[in-house]
């Protein structure tokens, strides 16, 4: 049985089932080391989709580890655009990241590094990529994180720097733009 196989069989399970058997740490640290994107996707699924079947995992996963894992998932979105059947498009995952930014952002208990480890990966993400990558940054993380005036302000460093100075000025503009219409509702 293929990787994406075993992952995907897990959401055959009834989660309500006394009898289904938890999912060992280790196996899900293993495929999230795979290099098969649809198989990368198909665990995002499992670990953001439904509750019952993310605390399946045993022990479960730190945030360190779906830390690291998301932002390799994304990076391989944005650069590669899977068209399949559970990797996200590179725009699905733009937004995808929009909602994990926002969610550490609110979150007391999330140590303020983790965000910033996420902006400094996304400004070499954007950085190294062609111009269809960093549109995409643009239109469908950026300008929907800079929604919220604080997070705008986070990343006005951006402007410091000739290349994130074009993706940070596009994106607040057009963040002013949502924020007048009364926003767009991701953030």
């Amino acid at each position: 049985m293929s990787e994406l196989n075993d992952v995907v069989a897990e959401f055959d399970k009834d989660v309500n089932d006394p009898l289904v058997d938890s999912i060992p740490y280790e196996k899900v640290k293993n495929w999230m080391q795979s290099q098969d994107v649809e198989v990368l996707g198909a665990i995002a699924d499992l670990i953001s989709g439904e509750r019952q079947q993310y605390l399946r995992i045993k022990p479960y996963l730190s945030l360190e580890d779906y830390h690291r894992f998301y932002m390799n998932y994304y990076e391989r979105c944005f650069k590669e655009n899977p068209n399949g059947q559970w990797a996200s498009s590179r725009y699905l995952a733009g937004a995808s990241l929009v909602r994990w930014f926002v969610h550490l952002w609110n979150d007391s208990e999330t140590p303020k590094s983790i965000p910033a480890e996420l902006k400094s990966w996304l400004a070499k993400v954007y950085s190294e990529t062609n111009e269809d990558v960093r549109d995409c940054i643009v239109t469908s993380t950026l300008e929907h994180l800079f929604e919220d005036e604080k997070i705008q302000v986070y990343f006005s460093d951006w402007e410091k720097d000739s290349v994130l100075k074009v993706a940070y000025d596009e994106a607040k503009e057009n963040a002013k733009g949502f924020r007048e219409l009364g926003g767009s509702g991701l953030v």
